[in-house]
């Protein structure tokens, strides 16, 4: 979560991106108690890499795009 909140900050200002955050942690606390279900931390984990994932995708194509190559150290 911690993520989202820095790329919140960074696009709407650190007073907007920590009332984005409060309101998605209300949308998951409503979620939660409406539905009856536990918290699992899962769903944050597989966000979390999804946007890793989404990230890495964006630095090679702007790589590509200037005619550099990103390999993985080993």
């Amino acid at each position: 979560m911690g993520e989202y909140v820095r790329h919140f900050q960074g696009r709407l200002g650190k007073a907007e991106g920590s009332t984005a955050m409060a309101h998605k942690v209300a949308r998951l606390l409503w979620h939660l108690l409406k539905y009856k279900q536990p918290f699992d931390p899962a769903v944050f984990a597989q966000e979390e890499a999804k946007m890793k994932r989404k990230k890495l995708q964006r630095l090679e194509t702007m790589a590509e795009s200037l005619n550099y190559r990103i390999d993985p150290l080993q």
